[in-house]
């Protein structure tokens, strides 16, 4: 039964059924992100929107190119950043949460909800990049936003609200180190991809859903 379901879940990537419906699911959840920045978006010049709500837009983007793979189209560039940033914000975002909590000594429902859609929104990418996976410039591409975006946030003060402030020397630190895991663990995982093992397959095998 696990096994079964197992093997459903890792070729989620190949139903267009299912990548229907998860287009929807992040952009409502792209929605949902961005009315939690009002308060912060209202507060930051036009210009600087793109570098503050991280998450919603991680969500956009990557419905973005899950409409693009769902007509058979394919955007290295649009690839690159969209694996980046949603894994990076999935796990940024548990970490904060953890973080949080262990100083607070309880949680919010609204935070366990968004911790739980966090962690979904990293499996989302490692998922389609098994299928779906960009040549290994596209992904530093995408590292290299992260760390702009890093640049921009703890030393020019873009960075998202946090719920307790006397973390942001801790979160300043493990930030960037995060955008550099996340960006040299795809290439690690793109060198799979390329030699072709169990759970990549071969980038030449690869092909839209069906």
């Amino acid at each position: 039964m696990i096994k079964r379901l197992l093997s459903w879940f890792v070729h989620v990537p190949d139903d267009k059924r299912l990548v229907a419906l998860l287009i929807w699911v992040d952009l409502l959840g792209a929605v949902y992100g961005f009315n939690w920045y009002k308060v912060q978006l209202s507060e930051t010049r036009l210009v600087f929107w793109p570098i503050v709500p991280d998450s919603p837009f991680s969500t956009l983007v990557f419905g973005i190119m899950l409409v693009a793979i769902y007509y058979g189209r394919r955007y290295p560039l649009l690839e690159g950043i969209s694996y980046a940033t949603i894994t990076k914000y999935g796990i940024w975002t548990l970490l904060i949460f953890v973080q949080a909590w262990a100083a607070r000594g309880f949680a919010y429902w609204e935070e366990v909800f968004l911790f739980a859609s966090h962690a979904g929104m990293a499996l989302e990418a490692l998922l389609f990049f098994r299928v779906f996976a960009p040549r290994a410039r596209y992904i530093i591409a995408g590292g290299a936003w992260l760390l702009f975006n890093d640049y921009m946030d703890y030393v020019w003060g873009f960075h998202p609200f946090l719920p307790f402030q006397e973390h942001l020397r801790s979160i300043s630190i493990y930030t960037p180190v995060l955008s550099l895991v996340v960006t040299l663990g795809y290439l690690v995982a793109l060198r799979w991809a390329n030699q072709g093992t169990a759970w990549f397959p071969r980038v030449e095998a690869r092909r839209r859903p069906t």
